[in-house]
Formats: structure tokens, sequence, C-alpha cells
């Protein structure tokens, strides 16, 4: 029997957690509240009205007759629940209220750098570097080091009946160490806890074998990232009224988001510049009604233009001071280095919503044709908040206090029930995402392809062109795709000269500057639709920035054509 020993690298972390314990009420205990509080009845009578389990509901009104919502009655019909005064006030609440126990916990974890994975503090034998043995095949890091994100690390953390709720700011950062496991035979690992992914147990027990030799390195976006879609829900709700086309109509979804709010507004713009100004009345009217306004930029801070974006957020916040409202609406100074184009924020009457897709929120003049998509369904919308927590921690991932509120927002929503609508499936698609749907477009697209992109260059051939002619050739679809200007790698001239060289292949590259494109959008045939920040014919975007770009892919009737209708509308005019 041969035994080996490999390491693998792990980012570690320590932190005083602000943990609240005690078990929170469900959904179900509250419509139950709700039914006692209009009418008393019997649990023979809710098992038949509610289709739920006997036992269910007496587990519940157990619960609910100890926080003395609801209290035990005789009838002439029997023994019936209704509910108290304080039962009935406590009803009609939009959630119940809960009196979890606070505590203050230090908590250490490790994020290995693998797949990606969290794991508890003494889950793992953790030793420095210098401290391995010789012969310990070491698995090399991914590409991306990822410290995950920062709630699949409270997810990991928190126990039966627990939510963390906080974390103490911290200027330390998470360290770099190694995990060591014994493998048996190349196929049996101890040390490694049996919640650790598949992708993790199959590099160890491939590494094993391959002692007295290096570890060949992977080259895999970390799974808390790369497995984005696959640990999600992959269905949402969505109507086709959420599209959200042109640019006047973006501008008014703006206006109005920031002046409905009453909690918090969180604005990701890739570019910051004069335009922000026009939506100051609506910023302080979000102040005065009490809501907290955070403002990210993207933009690289390398590149050279007349005015950044770094020196447009000093005018805006200098603004913004002198009208006393600093504390209400802070305009961050860091760049994300992301050109996503986001909104998160909630509706005045508890319900939250985001918005994704092609448009400088505070960037645009509003002329261009624009996508986005409003995205209501709790869980997408809960997840949008928690990578924008996890843009906002900058390259160096520092667990500052804003990062983790926003963390904290965002499993809020993720954790809200959905509306009774329909769903359809959904995607969030992180910037590596991108290159792989445009394949999975020319695959499964019967009938037609079509695309627009802001600007074209000469990352887009492998990308998006190169695939719109094998389907073109191989399945006689048609494909469409459309660009509103060139860049430094690809002019006007060269653009023309590809055209002209796409003519016999049967996709159609056609610029269009009127109306001006800014849309980024892959669709095909009638239900596939892909909305995001990516510009489809310019850029491929590295796994190694998957928070770089971000978009929404959604299958529903007809809702591809809907758009392309509308995008052909506009030309025509």
């Amino acid at each position: 029997m041969s035994v080996v020993q490999v390491a693998f690298p792990v980012l570690r972390g320590k932190k005083l957690f602000k943990i609240e314990k005690g078990r929170r009420w469900s959904i179900v205990e509250h419509l139950l509240l709700q039914a006692v509080s209009e009418k008393p009845a019997s649990a023979e009578v809710l098992e038949k009205t509610a289709c739920l389990p006997r036992r269910v509901i007496v587990e519940a009104f157990v619960r609910l007759m100890r926080a003395s919502w609801v209290e035990m009655i005789s009838t002439r019909e029997g023994t019936e629940f209704q509910a108290t005064p304080l039962g009935r006030i406590q009803a009609a609440r939009d959630d119940l209220p809960t009196f979890p126990q606070v505590q203050h916990r230090w908590l250490g974890f490790n994020v290995d750098q693998v797949t990606g994975t969290v794991f508890r503090g003494r889950e793992l034998r953790i030793v420095h570097q210098r401290d391995l043995a010789s012969d310990a095949i070491r698995l090399p890091e991914a590409d991306l080091l990822a410290t995950g994100d920062m709630g699949d690390v409270f997810a990991a953390l928190e126990g039966d009946d627990e939510v963390i709720v906080g974390v103490r700011a911290s200027p330390d950062k998470l360290v770099r160490r190694f995990a060591v496991v014994s493998v048996k035979d190349a196929k049996k690992v101890e040390g490694l806890p049996s919640r650790a992914p598949q992708a993790l147990y199959d590099r160890i027990c491939d590494a094993s074998k391959q002692q007295g030799t290096t570890a060949a390195r992977p080259h895999a976006v970390p799974a808390s990232l790369a497995n984005e879609n696959a640990l999600r829900p992959t269905e949402g709700v969505f109507r086709q009224t959420d599209l959200i086309v042109d640019g006047a109509a973006h501008r008014d979804f703006l206006s109005k988001t920031i002046r409905n709010a009453r909690e918090r507004v969180i604005i990701h713009t890739t570019f910051l510049n004069e335009h922000a100004f026009a939506f100051l009345p609506d910023l302080y009217q979000a102040a005065a009604n009490g809501t907290r306004v955070d403002i990210f930029w993207g933009q690289d801070e390398d590149r050279k233009r007349q005015a950044t974006s770094r020196a447009q957020a000093e005018k805006l916040r200098a603004a913004i001071a002198e009208k006393g409202w600093s504390d209400s609406i802070v305009v961050h100074m860091f760049s994300t280095e992301s050109h996503s184009k986001l909104v998160v924020s909630d509706d005045g009457r508890g319900g939250w919503f985001a918005g994704i897709g092609s448009c400088n929120w505070l960037g645009s003049p509003f002329e261009s044709f624009e996508v986005s998509v409003k995205l209501r369904d709790p869980a997408f919308c809960g997840r949008i908040a928690r990578h924008l927590a996890t843009m906002s921690m900058g390259r160096e991932a520092i667990w500052h206090e804003l990062a983790t509120d926003i963390t904290i927002l965002g499993r809020r929503i993720e954790a809200m029930p959905r509306t009774s609508e329909r769903t359809v499936p959904l995607r969030i698609l992180l910037a590596p995402d991108h290159a792989k749907l445009a394949i999975e477009a020319s695959v499964k697209a019967k009938r037609r392809l079509f695309v627009t992109s802001h600007r074209i260059g000469v990352a887009g051939k492998p990308m998006i062109i190169m695939p719109a002619v094998h389907a073109a050739r191989s399945n006689g679809i048609s494909a469409d795709l459309y660009f509103g200007k060139g860049t430094e790698t690809l002019t006007g001239v060269a653009a023309g000269e590809l055209m002209m060289d796409l003519g016999p292949s049967g996709v159609k590259l056609r610029p269009v500057y009127i109306p001006r494109l800014h849309a980024k959008v892959l669709a095909w045939d009638d239900n596939a639709l892909a909305v995001t920040s990516q510009n489809w014919l310019s850029g491929d975007p590295a796994d190694t920035a998957p928070l770089r770009e971000l978009g929404l892919f959604i299958e529903a009737p007809r809702v591809a054509d809907q758009l392309i209708t509308t995008f052909q509308m506009q030309l025509n005019r």
C-alpha cells in the first residue's frame, strides 16, 4: 500500500463575526398565522385547505403558541387555533419579527486555491510552506487567486439556526498556506472533508499518481465563480416588460428607481462623466427619503482621458457635500476595474430588483440604442448584490465594512420569497461565460443568429464571428451582426474589408450609425436572449477577471423575437 502526501494552496483567515442565533420564521408559519388571524381553524381544516401535512401544521402552531401569537380554543367543531391580539398585529407585518441571541465569535476559515471551496478552520490540516515535507506533492494554485464570495464564506461557517450579520472591520489580509492530505493507493484521500467538491478530490488523486514530478497547473476559474450557474437557481421570474430598451427608457428607469427607493440604491457604472449631474435632484430626493446610495465606477485608472471617472467622481462628491448629503450619498473614489453596468435597489414597498445590461448609468446622454433587464427574482437579484460586494473589495480582497454590508444585504435579498409569477430559465453570465455562450448559440441556432455590439475589434473574430460563420455554413442559418464603431485594433476601413470578406459566408456584418448603437446583445431563433455589458464583437475577457463583465441569459417565449423586431423598427425609422 502506497501513501502519498499531497498539499494544495489555501488562503487562510480568521475574523470576528457577529452572529444571530435562533431559528427564523418560515413563510409557512407566517401564512398559517395570517389564516387564523382572519378566522379560527382546526388542524384538519388547514390540512385540507393548505395542502400541508398535519405534522407540519401542528409543529408550526407549537412555535407560534410559544411566541404568544396563537392560542387554542374549544368550539362546537372541536379544538381550533386562533390568533391572539398580538398575533394579529404580527400577522399584518411583511416579515415576522425574530428575537435571536447575538454572539460575537472568532472563526477561522480556508479558501482552497484550486477550486475556490471554503472550509472551516479545523476541517483541514494547515501548514506553512517551510514546514512541508520534501516529498509532498504540491498542487499549484489556479490562474485566479480568489478569496471567494464573502457570502460563501459566511454560509460555510454558519451553524444550525445561525446567521452571520456582521464582521469586525480589519485591515488583516488572508495569508497563503498549504493544506495537507494523505492519499492511499491513488484513490483514498484522508484529511479531506466529505463535503469537498469532486473536482478537488479528483485533482488530489491525479496528483498522487505523479510522485516525483510536478503536478500540472490548473487553468480553471475556481469553483466559487466557475460553477456559478451550477450552484445557483436556474429559473427566475420574468415578464417581457422587464426588458429596458432604448436610451430614454434607461433614463426613466434610473430616475424612478432612485426616487422610489426607501432603503438602499447601489449603482455601478463603467464611466462617470458630466451626465451624472443630471441625476443629482433624484439622488437628493432619495437621501431625503432616508435612502443610502452607493456609486461605484469601473473605468481602468491607467487609461488617460481628458476627463477621467476619478476626476468626475471628485466633482460629484463635492457637489453632494455642498448640499449636505455626503453621509447618505457616497461616491466611491476607487475603480472596481469592471466593465459591468448594474443597479440594485429596493422598490419602496419591501421588494428588491436589479438592472443589468449595456447602459453606463451615470455616464450616458441616453441617446443610444441600449438594452438592459430589470431582474426581479430575489435569488438572482441577491446574487448580483453579492457580486457588487466582491467587486468593491478590490484586487487585494480586503474585507472592509462596505463589502460586508453589501454581502449581508445580498444574502437577505436571496432569502426573500419570489412572487407567484411564471418562471423561465435564467443564467447570470460572468466574463468567461460569454465565449461559451457564443459557441452554444452557434450550435443551437436553427434559423437565425443576432448580435449587437457597441464596438468591433480583432478579438471579435474568434469570439463570435467565426462561430457565426460556422453556424451559417453548417446549418444554413442567417447571421446578422451589428456594430456601432471600430476600435484601435480594428479601424473602420479594416472593418469594411472584413464585411466584404464575410459576404460569401452568409454572415452579414453591418455598421449602425442611426440610432447610435451601444447595446450588447446575443440572440438566436425566437426564445434565446443574452443581455450584457460585453462587447461581443470587440472583447474576449480573460478567465482571470470573472467580474469584468456581467450579463443575463434568458430563455422565454419570443423574448428574442420581440427585441430583434424592436431593433429593426429602430433601423427603419
